[in-house]
């Protein structure tokens, strides 16, 4: 069975607050009309982060329209029919099981969540950027798929690949530990 032409994506993480609504966004803003994109959260909050909205409006992407829902949402036969559930978190991806969306091709994409960074703002909206540029690497993969030509189990091996693929070349990330290494230095006693 190949999927359906726009391919319904959810995003699935544990507050529906930072990393599912980056993605969410960014597939709205680069998918045109093969791919429709949600977001919910297994506890989700009442609110987007402000750091959120802020890394959307950095990046020039629409924010409207985007809020915090609840997986329950995306169950039922009332729900929007999914083709593809990618979790961006571990505690969400151990706790999905494949019968709870149906027929939908399940994958994971660990992205760290920005709230846990420690320091400032700068430090903080640092971590949103660095999130939000893991999740667009991989979206700009993900459109890149003729989606409606796979059958579940093809789909989901290429959003598992993609969900493997690093955003950053070998020298680029040593660069990146090392500038972050000296900047936590400044911090050190």
């Amino acid at each position: 069975m190949a999927f359906r032409t726009p391919t319904a994506v959810l995003f699935l993480c544990a507050g529906n607050s930072t990393r599912s609504i980056l993605a969410e966004a960014t597939l709205r803003h680069l998918a045109g009309s093969r791919w429709t994109a949600h977001s919910a959260g297994l506890y989700p909050v009442d609110h987007v982060h402000r750091h959120t909205l802020w890394q959307l409006e950095t990046a020039q992407m629409k924010r409207a329209g985007l809020s915090s829902k609840s997986w329950q949402a995306f169950r039922g036969p009332e729900a929007p029919k999914l083709d593809a559930v990618i979790t961006l978190c571990n505690d969400t991806a151990a706790w999905v099981q494949p019968e709870m969306f149906g027929d939908a091709a399940l994958a994971h994409w660990s992205v760290a969540d920005p709230l846990t960074s420690l320091g400032d703002e700068r430090f903080l909206r640092r971590a949103f950027a660095d999130a939000h540029r893991w999740i667009r690497h991989r979206v700009e993969r993900l459109i890149e798929l003729p989606a409606e030509t796979f059958d579940r189990s093809t789909l989901e091996a290429h959003l598992r690949a993609i969900g493997e693929s690093h955003p950053f070349r070998a020298t680029s990330l040593r660069r990146e530990h090392a500038l972050r290494w000296s900047e936590l230095q400044l911090f050190a006693p």
